[in-house]
């Protein structure tokens, strides 16, 4: 498992539909900071989760844990049809920067070279 703290990443061009990012969930929140390129992001709301990787289940066999699969517009479609589930989408450009939060699943295309800072961190609640 990859700990949390700062990370730098780096994304070639989405030339095939295959996605940058393939689908995944984090363990931690996050927050990503677009250094340079652009970015579509396509994720879900955690409490779709297990819908999703359901879904996922019936398509291919793989889980989403896997990291193999980048959904199409056509497989989004599928899974609000037969699961009622919408995704979110959000377009990050140079400067922007995305919060997300744990276990939201999701999936990144890059139209351009990517570069994006990201930081994972935890909230302690202390009673």
């Amino acid at each position: 498992m990859t700990p949390a703290g700062p990370k730098i990443y780096a994304a070639k061009k989405d030339r095939d539909n295959v996605g940058s990012t393939r689908l995944h969930g984090d363990v931690a929140d996050a927050f990503n900071l677009c250094t340079h390129g652009e970015a579509i992001w396509i994720g879900f709301a955690r409490k779709d989760a297990g819908k999703v990787n359901e879904f996922l289940l019936e398509l291919s066999g793989n889980t989403v844990h896997q990291q193999l699969t980048f959904f199409t517009t056509s497989h989004l479609d599928d899974l609000f049809a037969k699961k009622g589930v919408k995704p979110f989408i959000i377009h990050q450009h140079r400067g922007d920067m995305i919060i997300l939060p744990a276990g939201c699943l999701h999936q990144v295309t890059s139209y351009y070279l990517l570069m994006s800072q990201t930081c994972s961190f935890a909230f302690v609640r202390v009673y």
